[in-house]
């Protein structure tokens, strides 16, 4: 994945968790946590792309980074599913 790749997806993701923590659950705290993750992720790699933490630690680090990115992606997509099925189960 290239850094300009993850940068999309961290984006992307802190600001689906935003959304989805503000607007669609407001009082659920797992959204929060997931914000706050994706956010930290996110200043990570701003960290990485201006060089200052040591490559060794990036490539140490990275490919757990990718895969957590990878599960927050799935755990919000699969919530929106499962709500969209509900909200199609009430009409």
């Amino acid at each position: 994945m290239t850094e300009e790749q993850m940068d999309f997806l961290l984006l992307n993701l802190h600001h689906l968790s935003k959304f989805l923590a503000e607007h669609k659950f407001p009082l659920v705290t797992q959204y929060e946590i997931l914000q706050n993750v994706c956010g930290n992720v996110r200043d990570f790699h701003g960290l990485i792309v201006n060089g200052c933490i040591e490559h060794e630690i990036v490539e140490c680090v990275l490919p757990q980074i990718q895969l957590m990115a990878e599960r927050v992606g799935h755990f919000l997509w699969e919530d929106q599913i499962d709500e969209d099925s509900k909200l199609s189960e009430i009409d």
